[in-house]
């Protein structure tokens, strides 16, 4: 049964006859986060249909819906309700545009590649794309911008090792092997965007570090002294500068466990000096 709204058919349509999308948002779809669709589907069906275009040659291109329709596979699934729509290229990619970027789960880097393909494949302006996803030209440029930049930073963004604001901040140094060694960096001792600032601001002003050992300088923390950022730790509730501070990857309820234990250890403190 065929229902027609809006200019858009609702039908069951064949699994079978479904394919991909011509220019895919997410380069890597997490296979536990399919499974984890997969098992709301089976418990409550499929509750937003996945949108296709107009069949050529029999198949119908996936324009919105591309994981539900990867978790409907899981499920082996023969059919799922779908909205077909008859969109040029250019309204198809407008149409994911509104469905996926209303979610703040894609990666930046995705975004960016997704945007590169929509400026040379299909003539798309930055503004365009802009007034498409309700961004600022801003949001726009810093992906574009993360894209057309390092590939070590890139990547090291696509896979959440440093956020955007930290990829970006990196691609301004003027070396690749400058770039590289603060990327390890800030890895190995979880540097904030605003030290990660600091560093490019050294290394691009009057004293650059240039990656040979000096007597007294072996790292680029050595010349950053106290009278910078400061930060309380969450464990012992110390007060340290930046370079004294690590930043370690916890689950919520870890880090509920360490401060309920700090807690803990504070009334034992109280109690062990009220009896003394």
């Amino acid at each position: 049964m065929t229902t027609v709204y809006n200019q858009t058919q609702f039908q069951l349509v064949a699994m079978a006859a479904i394919i991909h999308p011509k220019r895919p948002i997410r380069e890597i779809i997490s296979e536990e986060n399919l499974l984890e669709l997969a098992g709301d589907i089976k418990e409550r069906g499929l509750i937003h249909p996945i949108v296709l275009k107009l069949p050529v040659d029999g198949k119908y291109e996936i324009i919105a819906g591309e994981r539900r329709f990867l978790a409907c596979q899981r499920l082996g699934l023969y059919e799922v309700p779908c909205a077909i729509r008859d969109d040029d290229d250019k309204t198809a990619e407008f149409t994911k545009l509104a469905e996926n970027f209303k979610r703040e789960d894609v990666n930046p880097y995705d975004e960016g590649k997704y945007y590169q393909r929509l400026v040379d494949e299909l003539g798309l302006a930055p503004r365009d794309i802009a007034e498409a996803t309700n961004r600022s030209m801003g949001y726009i440029h810093a992906r574009l911008d993360l894209i057309s930049g390092d590939p070590t930073l890139a990547s090291a963004v696509q896979d959440g090792i440093i956020g955007l604001g930290v990829g970006l901040e990196l691609n301004k140094l003027p070396t690749p092997e400058k770039r590289t060694f603060y990327l390890q960096y800030a890895i190995d001792y979880g540097a904030t965007l605003r030290l990660v600032q600091q560093w490019v601001r050294d290394e691009t002003t009057s004293h650059p570090w240039t990656g040979q050992e000096v007597v007294g300088v072996t790292n680029p923390l050595a010349e950053i002294g106290p009278s910078t950022l400061q930060y309380e730790c969450e464990v012992c509730g110390e007060m340290l500068v930046t370079n004294e501070v690590y930043t370690i990857r916890a689950s919520a309820q870890c880090k509920a466990d360490v401060l309920r234990m700090r807690q803990i250890l504070k009334e034992q403190e109280k109690r062990g000096q009220k009896a003394g």
